[in-house]
């Protein structure tokens, strides 16, 4: 009984210093002297690791009969109020609650001696504090590449095109990972060298025109490489991880606000679609053509679409009534009567590729190359680049007859390609920058012709 006394004696003198009584020092003073101890990451995780410091007060009591147990014994056993640390016992019955009430556990919020609320944290708070943004984003090394786990596996010391430090090297002249990269996307270049590109660095880079060269090697990115980086990226948005790029429409800019470097990146945009098939168009192939040619291209793409489409074809390409490129003239003659003739070409270059986007990226994966080609037998009627290019190509193929065919059916049925050099009326532009005075002229007759289209 003697024992029981003391320690009861004990633990009322341990009350009184802790609340003050008896003392100079206030709740306020024990706060500061606490709070100035420790950085607050690692007091939340002190808090966590040593579950005697939880304040009876802050706990969020389980409806759990075995949780009501433990409550109702702590107070049986002289359990002090707010601000107290408890010693704990060998025979503790918080193990098995533990074990018993891990979901409650979770809720539990731990304090200090104050009621101040920006000193407590859930577990599940203090937890995320201390989480690994990889760990949690579900990425795994297929996706990442081989230096997934390892930063420092990278051959490039920073990301070439942000500037970011992969790894850093220590006065030893070893390797040591820099924490300006969340996310690491990295390759095998030649089986030898292991290149590196954040995540930021990697959707703007995905955007571009294929094939893409890596900045300083000028090494061709394979293509499954490229793969395996937009699966990485759209990955990580769908889960949060980081924002979609955001970029404006360029698709849907009205007339008076569009600009010349903004339909070369809508170009860019549609013929990396095409790039995907391997088949290449410089980004400035409808940027350079003036009103005649973008009225005989519009004419002869959708010329084309019909004849080597079906109706139902058609409608999956171009929903919902599979009628592409009918609306060339509203950029041409509709609309203010303030328009500059460069901003109206502009926007019939616009009209032309907002149609061409819709229809390759709504084309079945295995059609995607026919229409790709298709696209290119219109323009190598009105561009001579492309027709000399694609002369020559058929010239490099002219034994493969397969080859031949799959290509000519991508043509329409009016037409032949002529050969680079005797087009009778050549259509290409030279150094044009989409003025409508270049080309025919208003009287010319092959100009009202095309006019009459709409």
């Amino acid at each position: 009984m003697s024992r029981d006394s003391d320690e009861q004696q004990q633990a009322s003198g341990s009350r009184a210093v802790d609340h003050g009584s008896g003392t100079s020092e206030t709740p306020e003073d024990r706060k500061a002297r606490l709070m100035s101890a420790k950085m607050p990451e690692q007091r939340s995780y002190d808090y966590l690791s040593d579950e005697d410091s939880l304040c009876s007060d802050c706990e969020e009591v389980s409806s759990d009969a075995s949780s009501a147990e433990y409550y109702a014994s702590v107070s049986n056993d002289g359990g002090g109020p707010r601000g107290i640390k408890r010693v704990r016992r060998t025979n503790s019955p918080r193990a098995s609650l533990r074990k018993r009430c891990s979901s409650d556990i979770k809720k539990r919020k731990i304090s200090c001696s104050t009621s101040s609320s920006d000193n407590c944290h859930t577990l599940a708070e203090a937890h995320a504090e201390g989480r690994s943004p990889r760990a949690s984003s579900g990425i795994t090394e297929e996706l990442c590449g081989p230096a997934f786990d390892d930063h420092c596996k990278c051959d490039d010391p920073q990301d070439p095109v942000s500037l970011q430090r992969i790894w850093v090297e220590g006065p030893d002249g070893g390797r040591k990972a820099s924490d300006e990269i969340e996310f690491l996307f990295s390759y095998y270049e030649d089986d030898k060298f292991i290149r590196g590109f954040s995540i930021t660095t990697l959707q703007y880079m995905l955007r571009q025109p294929r094939p893409i060269q890596h900045p300083v090697s000028r090494k061709v990115i394979p293509d499954s490489v490229l793969e395996r980086a937009e699966q990485m990226v759209k990955h990580l948005e769908s889960t949060g991880a980081i924002d979609p790029v955001t970029v404006r429409d360029l698709a849907s800019l009205p007339l008076k606000d569009l600009t010349r470097r903004d339909v070369q990146q809508l170009s860019l945009e549609v013929w990396q679609l095409m790039a995907r098939q391997s088949v290449y168009v410089e980004e400035d192939t409808l940027v350079d053509m003036d009103r005649a040619q973008l009225l005989m291209l519009n004419s002869e793409l959708r010329s084309m679409f019909t004849e080597n489409f079906t109706v139902e074809q058609r409608r999956l390409f171009y929903p919902p009534d599979g009628t592409p490129f009918m609306n060339i003239h509203e950029a041409i003659i509709g609309g203010s009567e303030d328009i500059p003739p460069s901003s109206r070409s502009l926007g019939a270059v616009q009209g032309i590729l907002r149609d061409l986007r819709t229809i390759l990226t709504n084309a079945p994966e295995n059609m995607k190359f026919m229409v790709s080609y298709v696209i290119v037998g219109a323009l190598a009627v009105v561009s001579s680049p492309i027709r000399a290019r694609e002369m020559l190509s058929l010239h490099i193929h002219d034994s493969d007859s397969d080859y031949n065919e799959m290509y000519m059916t991508g043509l329409s049925h009016s037409f032949e390609i002529p050969p680079a050099g005797i087009h009778g009326d050549d259509y290409s532009s030279d150094g044009d920058d989409g003025e409508f005075g270049h080309g025919v002229e208003e009287g010319d007759s092959d100009g009202e012709d095309f006019g009459d289209e709409f």
